[in-house]
This record gives C-alpha cells, structure tokens and sequence, in this order.
C-alpha cells in the first residue's frame, strides 16, 4: 500500500516525542514524588522508538526489539493473570494489562511480518516469500480495527479512560501520591494507538 512519505516521517516524529516524554515520566514522578506505573511508560517508550524507526527505516536488527515485545507481552500477561487471581483485583486494572498485552502482541507481529513499514508503504505490491511477504493479514486487519477502535473509545469516554490510568493497575488507597499527569498519559496512547492501527493497514 502507498502512502505519502511525510505522513510517515511526521508520525515518527510524534512517535519520538510520546518516548521521550513517557522516558522522563520516570525521573519526574519519582523526584516530584508522583505516582506513575513504570511497566506502562517503559512499554510506550520502548513502542515510541520502535515505531519510529519502522516508520523511517532506520529500526537496525529486529531480533533484540521482537525479544523486547515478546518479554513485554508475558510480562503484561502475567499481570493480567495475576490480578483476576487477587482478591482486590479489578477488572480496569485487568483491562488496562490486556490491553497492553495486545500492543505488544502487534509489535511482535509487525516486526516479524516485513522488514519495515516504511518499505511496505513505498512498494506497490509486496515481494513473496518470507523477506517481503506480509503474514497473515486477517490478523493485521484485526489488530488495526482493535488498535482504532481503542483510541475512539478512550476519545468517547475519556474520564473512563483517567480512572483507568488513575487506578494505575492497583489499589493505591486514598493517602497515595496522586497519579503524574494521567490526561497526558491518555493523549499518548490515543496517538500511538491510531499511529500502529496505520501501520498495521499499510502491511494489507
């Protein structure tokens, strides 16, 4: 599929700023003495960077990124795993792991499916064979219509969203450090949610 090559490199730029900004999360909650949910900035920081460089071409070797999402998607597992098993769990904070088990999961598969998307998005038709091909498409399409879906849904309800995020995946009690910046954190995943459902259409 053909598409402009500034739409693409405009992305990764916006890709680039949502990492840098969720990598300072880190160093700013812990000095402002904020809460924020480490697993989730790391998660966007890493997708940050890896999505712009699939976008411009210059990712490098793809083995370390495909280790980086596949760790990312057990972990969130896991998690998911762990707190339906809690007594206190919560379905938002469940969601919040599954729906970041699913991110991860089309991180993997965009990385194993082409080489790049930024090479998808220039060629007409895609090579055959396993250098060039885009594997399973239904696939792909699912993931973009979920990836689009969630961004609209977080737009629609979007204090639904900031409880979310508030919650943060626990139970932090009512003398907790308040969450860093939650409607921030929302903006982010709306963009990097549209920005890979784009991404996941152009392998079509």
């Amino acid at each position: 599929m053909i598409t402009p090559s500034w739409l693409g490199n405009g992305l990764a730029v916006v890709m680039l700023a949502i990492a840098a900004y969720c990598a300072s999360r880190l160093v700013v909650a812990r000095f402002a003495r904020r809460q924020t949910h480490y697993s989730f900035d790391l998660m966007h920081t890493a997708m940050g960077v890896a999505m712009a460089g699939m976008l411009t071409s210059h990712l490098g070797p793809t083995a370390p990124w495909i280790v980086v999402f596949i760790a990312a998607a057990t972990w969130f597992g896991v998690s998911a795993t762990g707190n339906l098993l809690a007594v206190r769990g919560t379905t938002i904070a469940t969601g919040s792991y599954l729906r970041h088990l699913l991110t991860s999961g089309a991180m993997v598969y965009m990385l194993v499916a082409t080489p790049t998307v930024a090479a998808a998005a220039a060629t007409p038709t895609m090579m055959s064979g396993p250098a060039g091909s885009t594997r399973f498409p239904t696939l792909a399409l699912l993931l973009g219509v979920f990836m689009v879906g969630y961004a609209v849904m977080v737009t629609d309800r979007w204090s639904g969203a900031k409880a979310d995020i508030d919650r943060n995946g626990n139970d932090a009690g009512r003398d907790a450090a308040p969450i860093l910046a939650p409607g921030a954190v929302a903006c982010c995943q709306v963009a990097m949610n549209i920005t890979m459902g784009y991404m996941l259409v152009v392998l079509l």
